[in-house]
């Protein structure tokens, strides 16, 4: 939920960020839209291939790379050249979380592998909505749309957290199993 909804916080008001700071034509915007898309295309698959090697250093790695992405985003987005290469960072660390993220909930869902996989895009959506939420609160604080991936940053940071502590509790869990 955290890693969707920091895509989205920033994602959502991605076009005016582009024709308002960066400046770019109607037309521009399209194309890094595409740009975006391109990496989320590709970053799925890498993001499948690292998750069936290293499924919890993959989490980790695309949730900060998306966090700074986005942290970095409201500083040099407003320049065309880093502004796409940061387009295309943050469709591909965003979309590099699907496929370990369903690989996690997968694997600790056991029997229950059908309702865990539906709740997971429901959680998935959740974040799409509560980031556009929060984007639109960090816009309105006085940010201006630069607020909207700062939101988006904090969200990752957010999210990390939350799966360090996951993975915390389940590192106890199973020392606490293994020790009975």
């Amino acid at each position: 939920m955290f890693g969707f909804g920091g895509v989205f916080a920033g994602y959502t008001y991605i076009s005016p960020f582009l024709l308002q700071i960066t400046g770019l034509s109607e037309r521009s915007v399209s194309v890094m839209l595409l740009v975006f898309g391109i990496g989320a295309a590709i970053s799925n698959w890498i993001g499948g291939r690292l998750a069936d090697r290293h499924l919890m250093l993959t989490l980790y790695g695309a949730l900060a790379l998306l966090a700074l992405t986005m942290a970095v985003f409201p500083l040099l987005g407003g320049e065309p050249v880093p502004a796409a290469v940061l387009v295309l960072i943050w469709g591909m660390a965003g979309f590099a979380l699907v496929p370990p993220l369903n690989m996690l909930v997968l694997q600790k869902a056991g029997e229950a592998a059908d309702l865990a996989s539906s709740l997971n895009i429901s959680a998935f959506n959740v974040g799409n909505a509560l980031g556009a939420a929060l984007g639109g609160a960090a816009i309105q604080s006085g940010l201006a749309l630069r607020g909207a991936p700062a939101a988006g940053a904090l969200i990752g940071v957010i999210g990390l957290a939350t799966l360090s502590a996951a993975a915390a509790a389940d590192r106890r869990r199973r020392m606490r199993a293994a020790r009975e």
